[in-house]
Formats: structure tokens, C-alpha cells, sequence
């Protein structure tokens, strides 16, 4: 069942890291004049994914389990199907939760490092799926 809208930007995203486990897969937009700081979103941990990997705009909600079902089959306890879409292109990921952070920090620091928020950094959403 779809829950509305999570997280909407019109900014410019690209896939900047996937891994196993609990590195999950972060997306992130870079500091934008007069838009506000660096981006980042995570999607912890994320068991598959089918998306660009760069997204000019971002829209993410809480998808069906249908939409991944023909590549991963039946979602297991704990993992929701989030759709995330960029302009007329749709793609999800099936994963735990997701978190959006934004800073003005030094782009060679993570916004996510297993901690919580520095100074200059600013949770913008957080949702922790439990499946469908």
C-alpha cells in the first residue's frame, strides 16, 4: 500500500556507494547555490535495487511488494519496497529503512558515518519501513 510521499527534491542524485550488510546504498546530491548544502540518502540495510544511477529530481515513497516481486520474489520480514522515481523514470530499492541528511560540511565527510548528527548537519527524514 502506498503511504505518500517520504522525500521529494528537484536536485541532481547519483549512487555514490552500495554494499553488503549495513552499508546499504547511499545516494547523494552535492551542495547546490542557493539550494542548501550536500545531500545524502540511505537506505540501510539494502537487499536490492533497481534505479538509475544518477537522478535528476527525486521522489521516494513506500512502494508495493509487487513492484520488486519478479526480481527478488516474496520481501521477508522487515524489508519494505521503496520507489524511488526521478522524473518519468521509475526504480526502487528493497531495503530496512531510509534516512536523508543534509550538510554543508567538507564533502569528503559522510553525513552518515554510524553516529549521530555532527554540528552542520541536519536530519531532513526518517523512516523505518517493517515490510508490507
Amino acid at each position: 500500500m502506498h503511504s505518500g510521499v517520504i522525500y521529494r527534491s528537484p536536485r541532481r542524485f547519483e549512487v555514490v556507494g552500495w554494499g553488503v550488510g549495513h552499508h546499504g546504498l547511499l545516494l547523494r546530491s552535492h551542495p547546490a547555490p542557493g539550494r542548501g548544502g550536500r545531500v545524502e540518502i540511505w537506505f540501510k540495510p539494502a537487499a536490492a535495487a533497481c534505479l538509475a544511477t544518477e537522478l535528476a529530481g527525486l521522489e521516494i515513497t513506500v512502494g508495493r511488494p509487487e513492484t520488486a516481486r519478479p526480481v527478488v520474489g516474496e520481501t521477508r520480514p522487515g524489508e519494505t519496497v521503496y520507489e524511488v522515481r526521478s522524473g518519468r523514470r521509475p526504480g526502487w530499492v528493497l531495503a530496512g529503512s531510509t534516512h536523508g541528511r543534509e550538510g554543508d560540511e567538507n564533502a569528503s565527510l559522510p553525513l552518515f558515518d554510524g553516529w549521530g548528527l555532527r554540528p552542520g548537519v541536519r536530519e531532513l527524514f526518517r523512516h523505518v519501513g517493517g515490510g508490507q
